[in-house]
């Protein structure tokens, strides 16, 4: 229901409320991350995007933002590094006082294979980036949500915490593990103002999912990536794949205090696939 002329309508009083709030958004170049990124500075004063080198694409997430009237801050840093992570954060916190909304979408594919022959290099590598570094992430910036008394922490996880599709071992591994350290952080913070929640996306078709991990994933299960992608569709309730969009409104409302009594759940947005 629209609200009455001259006034907003109340989802969108809400997602105002946060315009004094700070986000900070890894992996946030492009797709997921980019628009997550933007969707949070319609209600932010200031959205940190985390990548891991400068690229056309950080400058179009920093157009993007700044086009909405919120600060834009770009900072390079290599997740699978914890002093990278720990140099970039103190720089941030100093100039910017807090981070209020931490949203954990960084990602890598990984290997795609079997098991017994996942390189021990490459399983390393990708529980670094897609899972130590939330970790990381939520050790340095929560004492700050705690102090303050609200902060919002959401977690990008993947329907392949309860899919387990073969070859996939180390990527699956790193998505239920975030899945428990959201509902752990949850019961160890949300009496404290901070709520703790993991979105789990269905098949989002970005380009990393279209270049890099559907042709892998094609190819070690013996298939075309269209077929792959038109089973998916085939399989949901909604007969569409996810997109974008779908994750950052959930986000973005996950980030409000309307959201304030959700907190260590792991939301599947993936059309009822």
């Amino acid at each position: 229901m629209r609200g009455q002329p001259g006034r907003p309508d109340r989802y969108v009083e809400i997602l105002m409320q946060g315009k004094d709030k700070v986000a900070l958004v890894t992996g946030g170049y492009a797709g997921i991350g980019k628009a997550i990124a933007v969707r949070l500075a319609a209600q932010c004063r200031a959205v940190v995007v985390v990548g891991r080198r400068d690229t056309a694409d950080a400058e179009s997430v920093r157009t993007a933002i700044a086009r909405l009237g919120c600060r834009p801050v770009i900072v390079r840093m290599d997740l699978a590094k914890y002093s990278e992570i720990a140099a970039g954060l103190e720089s941030t916190l100093a100039d910017l006082g807090g981070v209020d909304i931490l949203v954990n979408n960084a990602g890598i594919s990984g290997f795609m294979g079997p098991v017994v022959k996942t390189p021990i290099e490459q399983w390393d590598e990708l529980l670094a980036v897609n899972l130590s570094s939330v970790f990381a992430l939520c050790k340095h910036l929560v004492p700050g949500m705690i102090e303050s008394g609200w902060g919002r922490v959401i977690n990008i996880s993947s329907i392949a915490y309860r899919q387990c599709l073969a070859n996939t071992a180390s990527y699956n591994v790193a998505k239920a593990a975030i899945n428990a350290l959201t509902k752990t952080l949850s019961r160890e913070v949300a009496a404290s103002g901070i709520t703790v929640n993991a979105v789990a996306p269905g098949l989002v078709l970005t380009d990393r999912i279209k270049n890099v991990r559907l042709p892998g994933l094609a190819a070690s299960l013996g298939v075309s990536a269209s077929d792959i992608e038109a089973k998916m569709t085939a399989d949901t309730d909604t007969k569409r794949l996810t997109t974008t969009k779908d994750i950052a409104e959930i986000v973005a409302f996950l980030a409000t205090d309307a959201a304030r009594n959700i907190s260590g759940q792991v939301i599947d947005v993936a059309g009822g696939f």
